[in-house]
This record gives structure tokens, sequence and C-alpha cells, in this order.
């Protein structure tokens, strides 16, 4: 009697490999080593492609045109940057070894799918290439950051490091129309439906003039007050919702002590009172005063205004002087912040 043929048996490190992998993957990667041995090698080597090997039979995201044995038997002889175009990855040697770093633990179908697009943002190309390894977490924020030009590696690690399912969606939003203000596509002449020409000017100022790296989650969170404080009307917004790390910061002692009209910021907490109250992109200028290139003072006679001052030539002078919604001030204001600059600093001078 002639034998049947039998599919061929896996090991026990196989079944040890593919129980590293999601729960609801193991069966479809069983089926794929059994049914393609040469395929094997992927099962340890690049964790993504064989999970996304292993569904292309039943599952179309990855956009195989043919499914049937004989190609992926062909396909998988191929190189592995050939493969990776096959399912939709960027071909070349390098998302290959990013992939390579991937966990299998990691290893979602739906996660893949959306990952993909990441691979063709230079930034988090260069930044999960220097990855040693990728979980989960990294995935996931590296397919929410796929489409913002400016992330920088700092900022992938604190997202990484802060990361819940809690605030993945809201993260993602506020990314997004970060870095669409930072850097908006050339093709795009005007970002939102709402905006008048005059702000339209002044998101083109910002965007060619503001283009950088998104250094951390302050500094998102900083950039995205700043630009919609600008652009649009900030009545029902709440920086001190949204600045609870700012409101902890200690600035240096005042350079010039203040008057009961003319009061120094000194914390982050009266900074970020000053910006709920005046409406204005003050919470930009934390990070001058914390390293001491300038100060901030609040103006309450003879109108609300908010100053910053800077050093020049050893002597303290007028850099910013704005009221609510950053309107001009009158002349009586300039002239009374003018007058104690210029009786505060002699008297200092004087002792």
């Amino acid at each position: 009697m002639t034998d049947h043929p039998t599919a061929p048996q896996r090991n026990d490190s196989d079944t040890l490999q593919i129980e590293r992998y999601p729960v609801e993957q193991r069966a479809a990667l069983a089926v794929f080593v059994s049914a393609f041995p040469e395929g094997n090698d992927l099962l340890y080597s690049n964790p993504p492609l064989s999970v996304a090997m292993a569904n292309a039979r039943v599952w179309d995201t990855f956009g195989l045109a043919t499914v049937d044995h004989p190609f992926i038997s062909v396909l998988l002889r191929q190189r592995r940057r050939k493969i990776c175009a096959a399912l939709g990855f960027p071909s070349c040697e390098r998302v290959v070894r990013i992939l390579s770093k991937v966990q299998p633990q990691a290893c979602y179908v739906d996660l893949l799918a959306r990952v993909r697009g990441a691979f063709r943002n230079p930034s988090l190309l260069s930044i999960l290439s220097h990855l040693t390894v990728i979980g989960a977490v990294e995935l996931t924020v590296a397919a929410d950051l796929g489409d913002c030009p400016n992330v920088s590696f700092t900022l992938f690690e604190d997202l990484v490091m802060h990361f819940t399912r809690e605030t993945n969606e809201e993260w993602r939003s506020i990314l997004r129309q970060t870095s669409n203000l930072l850097q908006p596509r050339p093709d795009e002449n005007r970002l939102f439906e709402w905006a008048d020409p005059s702000r339209d000017e002044m998101l083109t100022r910002i965007a060619h003039g503001d283009v950088r790296k998104l250094r951390s989650v302050m500094h998102v969170r900083r950039s995205y007050y700043r630009f919609w404080n600008r652009l649009v009307d900030l009545t029902t917004f709440d920086p001190s919702n949204d600045y609870a790390d700012l409101a902890e910061m200690q600035f240096p002692a005042a350079p010039l002590p203040g008057i009961d009209i003319i009061q120094p910021i000194h914390s982050g907490a009266v900074l970020v009172d000053e910006a709920r109250s005046m409406g204005h992109c003050v919470l930009d200028y934390a990070e001058h005063v914390a390293v001491g290139c300038g100060y901030l003072y609040r103006v309450l006679n003879p109108e609300r205004a908010t100053l910053w001052i800077a050093r020049r030539n050893s002597v303290w002078g007028i850099e910013q002087l704005a009221g609510v919604r950053n309107q001009a001030v009158s002349l009586a204001t300039k002239y009374t912040v003018e007058s104690w600059l210029r009786q505060t600093q002699a008297l200092i001078q004087n002792v």
C-alpha cells in the first residue's frame, strides 16, 4: 500500500516560537509553517513578515493580488525587501532590519497594517532604525506619528514612556494638528475652512518661520496652545488643564523688583494663570525665563498687559508689551512701564 503524503511536521522549537506570538495569530502561523517550510526562517528572523504572510490567504489588507500556493512559495524564496514590497512595505534593506527587531508578541495584524505608513516618514524611519527592540507600544506610537514630519527621537521616547490607551486618541489628534501647523503640505493654501485672510497669512508666517522638531510632550503642548491661541477663539480653552506639568516650574528671581501695578511672574503656575487671563502666547516664554534669557511681568494698571523684558548692553528694556489677545497697549501703559524700568534700574545702580 502506498503511503499518502503528509504535511511537514513542526518541531518543538517551532511550537515554542509560535507561542511567543499573539494568541489570535498562532493557528495561522502553525498552518503557514506546515504548508511552507521555506517560510520557517521568517518565524524566527522577521516576525512581522511571518504574520503578514500567514494571513495573506484569508486576509487582503496587505493587498496581495495572488495568494495561491505557488505564488507564496515563489515569493518566500525572494529577498526580504521583495517580500516587503509585495506586502505594501517600502522595499529597502533598512525596513527589513527594522521589522526584524519587532518582538513576536507585538505582531498584531491590524497594528502591522497601520504602521506601514510610518515607514514612509523619514523622521520615523530614522527613529525606528536606532531602536534595539520594538514592541507593541513603539509600533502604536509610530503608527500615530506616521504623518507628522516634525517628530524627534526625544518626543518618540517621551510618548512611549507616557503611553496609555486612554490618552492615545487625544494625543494623535493634538500631534497631527500641531505638526500640520508647523509644516503644512505644499499644496495647502488654507488649512482650515474658517481661516480668514489675516489668519491665513499669520499661519503662513508661523509655518515658514517656526518649522522645527517637536522635542517632547511639553513642547507639543506649548506649540499646540501657541498656534491655536493665535488662530482661533480661546474662550473655551483653559491652559491650566493642559499645563499641569508647567504649573510646577519655579523661575529664577526677578532681575528687577516689582511694584503694586507691575508684578513679576515668578512661577509656572502664575504664568498659566496669565495665559488664561490674557489669551496670548505667553506660555511660549517659559523656557526662556527658566534659562535667564529674560523675564515676564504682569501689568495691572493703567490697563492689563503682559511685559517681557530682556537685557541689552547691561540695561533691561522692553522686548514685548501686549494687552489682552495681543492687542496694542495705550501710550499711558507704555509710559508707565518705561518709567518703572528707568527708576528701578537707577535705584539698583545707586545702592
